[in-house]
């Protein structure tokens, strides 16, 4: 279980390092993915939905990213 905090507390600092101000789409994008539910995201084009959603599937091994 230490080693599973561990992993998704260095996720979420690359990801924060990243993209910046937005660490409660991050926190939410991990709370949804750790409770084994959905999240959808909402907002304008160029504010990097999309790539924070890759970004987040290639840290999760055995994950799909699809468009």
């Amino acid at each position: 279980m230490v080693e599973a905090q561990g992993k998704i507390a260095r996720i979420r600092e690359e990801l924060n390092a990243r993209f910046f101000e937005r660490s409660e789409l991050i926190d939410g994008a991990l709370c949804a993915l750790l409770s084994a539910q959905h999240v959808l995201i909402i907002g304008p084009p160029g504010t990097a939905k999309s790539m924070l959603a890759e970004e987040l599937c290639q840290r999760i091994e055995g994950a799909n990213y699809f468009q």
